[in-house]
């Protein structure tokens, strides 16, 4: 029963909150946007791509980075 008991902590709402919410609050805190004003849909795109890879980098590949392309939602190189 050990490894359920184990499965059943890991997705305590508590844990799940230290270990997944909080990193993505704190990430989202902590972002400077580039800019305070967008004048077009590419420097939209190129504010949300920055906002993206940093949010990525800090939560999910820790370190790592995105394309700008793929940043941007755009087809990922094979």
């Amino acid at each position: 029963m050990g490894s359920i008991e184990n499965l059943l902590s890991a997705m305590d709402e508590l844990a799940l909150a230290r270990t997944v919410g909080i990193p993505h609050d704190e990430a989202r805190m902590n972002y400077s946007p580039g800019r305070n004003t967008i004048g077009s849909f590419d420097e939209f795109t190129d504010e949300i791509a920055a906002y993206y890879n940093y949010h990525i980098g800090q939560c999910v590949i820790h370190g790592g980075y995105l394309s700008q392309t793929e940043a941007a939602g755009g087809p990922r190189k094979s």
